[in-house]
């Protein structure tokens, strides 16, 4: 595996690609009488690994998030991100299909209305499986603070505890909007990440015992896709000025360096980047929360 020494000037290994070599597979699984589509990321030699179940945005597709998953599993993880069907105010059927894998050493994460659901996921709803560990990837948990807005079953109610650590990565712009894509300017603003339902309160409400809080301040909710992804899918959630490569590598580095802490109990990169968010490609905000 590779070692928390740095890798060139300024960065350290989890933020660049793992010793080993991947692919990326599309195989169908079966549940319960249902079909479910997966994307897996896996390390192409053979061995044990530990699993990341991602879970993507909402109306988008697994497999738009390759590079990101590929990064992590260079690392000696596998990630199976299943397509989610849920597009109104609930998730219930996506929590279904989160469920349906079975295995050991099981982590949980999603990117935006995915965070949510992969929060929900893990509280209060009782599972058959046991998680580890928990990651919110600029999580959203609807289109506004109102109860009637956010969705179904509510996550953000005051307070609540996983029962396991998290990590919840941010956007600096996320809850910003500047007509593009395809919003035309006369449409009324609406972010990706509204305030009221975004990183800020999935950190904020979280009691977990071991939890962090990291966040790329000058990149967009969209920023960790693959840069095949057209960009009028959703221009305003974009960084204007930055590549979305300088963030993928931080949250995937910050995914690595987590995970293996808490399914490896490998903790010198998690503990080096808590120590000096400098290191990671993306500014971070200072000082990041961790408890």
């Amino acid at each position: 595996m590779a070692a928390a020494a740095a890798v060139g000037c300024g960065t350290t290994a989890v933020f660049e690609k793992g010793p080993l070599n991947t692919k990326v597979i599309r195989p169908i699984s079966y549940h319960n009488g249902q079909v479910f589509f997966l994307t897996v990321a896996t390390p192409t030699e053979a061995g044990t690994y530990p699993v990341l179940v991602f879970l993507h945005g909402y109306a988008m597709f697994s497999w738009w998030y390759s590079s990101l998953l590929e990064h992590v599993a260079s690392h000696g993880f596998i990630l199976v991100a299943p397509l989610l069907h849920d597009l109104g105010l609930t998730d219930k059927d996506d929590i279904e299909t989160t469920k349906a894998p079975d295995l050991t050493r099981l982590a949980l994460a999603g990117h935006s209305r995915g965070g949510d659901t992969a929060f929900a996921v893990a509280h209060p709803i009782p599972l058959d499986l046991k998680f580890s560990a928990l990651i919110g990837v600029d999580p959203v948990a609807g289109l506004g603070s109102p109860d009637f807005l956010q969705v179904k079953p509510r996550v953000l109610t005051g307070s609540f505890d996983p029962g396991m650590p998290v990590m919840v990565i941010g956007t600096g712009l996320g809850p910003e909007f500047s007509p593009g894509g395809l919003f035309p300017p006369r449409l009324p603003s609406i972010p990706c990440a509204p305030n009221g339902v975004n990183h800020v309160e999935f950190y904020d409400q979280c009691t977990s015992k071991s939890r962090y809080h990291l966040v790329a301040k000058d990149y967009g909710h969209l920023d960790m896709l693959d840069d095949a992804i057209p960009a009028l899918i959703c221009k305003s959630c974009q960084g204007p000025e930055h590549t979305k490569e300088l963030c993928r590598r931080t949250m995937a580095g910050l995914m690595v360096a987590f995970l293996k802490d808490k399914l490896r109990g490998e903790g010198h990169d998690l503990q080096a980047v808590l120590d000096n968010p400098g290191l990671a490609p993306a500014d971070l905000l200072h000082p990041v929360e961790h408890a």
